[in-house]
């Protein structure tokens, strides 16, 4: 509650989301301002913006042939269809990396693409193909395990963490779709640690992704582990989960930071479960606060799923009136929505 919005810190980041592309730029330079650009646009909640730069980052890295960022750029496509409520788009962006990563021998983004295929696939009902695309990690594990070909043994040296975090992160999820909490619990502590592990490693790695994003990324594993906690009914474990990975967040990248409403909402479904309404209202409202200060749309995917879980938690205590004025200003911000997504279609 202590700390103030950096008026700099967001200023630059819309002034990121809004650079002018540059004049006689390479397409290997073009690809990264477009993938840089629709970073700082995802972050700001204008999805649409973010997807067409993340379409314009992939065909530039296509043109410059750069296997590596060509799969983060598909990377990105493919979160940035999900974000947008797409998961067909999605899985076609990923179907289309892990094809590529194949072909160009790029391992790491193998593992990466079949744990977001299993996300989708499951996301759509269809378990049976979940379970085939996990058999294949598994397959591809093992080899990068035992493989004796000095690329494969390489880069299982500086990467093989990270591998490991993604197959374990994948079985997790098939263990949450299966309804074994237990196990996926447990799946989704060994992905945490592996991913914390493979900091160091991925340090070493030419054009490696931020330490931060690492970290990150491993405490949102803890999320999912606090998750599993409720549903298995232990409820203060489950707190302590999100709590802490909610402090090394804000103690990362501060208060007004685009990720950090994400793990103040991992820290309201327990203290629901727990029947906390108050301190769960009081956070979800931080987070509407947060988003409102960096100027994230009122009409983001990302902010009516944090007014319904506001509305929800007002019903619960009995507070009709807010709650309802929620619920309309969520019926006018859809009803904006169609009427803008008809008016483009004519």
């Amino acid at each position: 509650d202590s700390e103030k919005p950096n008026p700099e810190k967001i200023a630059k980041l819309k002034a990121e989301a809004d650079a002018p592309v540059p004049n006689k730029a390479s397409s290997l330079q073009l690809a990264r301002f477009y993938y840089n650009r629709g970073n700082a646009r995802s972050a700001l909640g204008r999805l649409h913006d973010a997807t067409d730069d993340a379409n314009k980052a992939l065909e530039a890295a296509r043109r410059a042939g750069d296997a590596q960022f060509l799969g983060r750029a598909e990377q990105f496509a493919g979160l940035q269809y999900l974000l947008a409520g797409d998961p067909k788009k999605a899985l076609d962006v990923f179907e289309r990396q892990l094809h590529t990563a194949e072909r160009r021998n790029a391992q790491g983004y193998v593992f990466n693409g079949i744990r977001n295929i299993v996300m989708i696939l499951l996301q759509m009902g269809d378990l049976a193909q979940a379970e085939a695309y996990l058999q294949r990690s598994f397959t591809m594990i093992h080899k990068a395990r035992t493989s004796g070909i000095p690329g494969w043994r390489r880069n299982y040296a500086l990467r093989g963490q990270s591998w490991e975090a993604e197959v374990e992160y994948a079985h997790a999820i098939v263990y949450e779709a299966r309804g074994q909490y237990q196990e996926a619990e447990k799946s989704y502590r060994r992905a945490e640690l592996r991913k914390r592990q493979s900091a160091e490693q991925i340090a070493k790695v030419p054009n490696a992704a931020p330490i931060s994003q690492i970290y990150a990324a491993a405490d949102g594993l803890v999320l999912n582990e606090a998750r599993m906690k409720v549903k298995l009914g232990r409820l203060a474990e489950a707190e302590a989960d999100a709590r802490r990975a909610l402090l090394a967040r804000l103690k990362d990248g501060g208060k007004y930071s685009s990720a950090t409403p994400k793990f103040i909402m991992g820290l309201v479904s327990p203290l629901v479960e727990e029947g906390r309404y108050k301190e769960a209202e009081q956070l979800v409202r931080v987070a509407l606060e947060i988003n409102n200060t960096l100027g994230i749309s009122g009409d983001s995917q990302v902010t009516v799923a944090y007014l319904s879980r506001l509305g929800s938690i007002l019903n619960h205590q009995h507070k009709r009136g807010e709650a309802a004025a929620v619920y309309r200003t969520i019926e006018e911000v859809t009803a904006m929505c169609r009427s803008a997504i008809t008016s483009s279609m004519r």
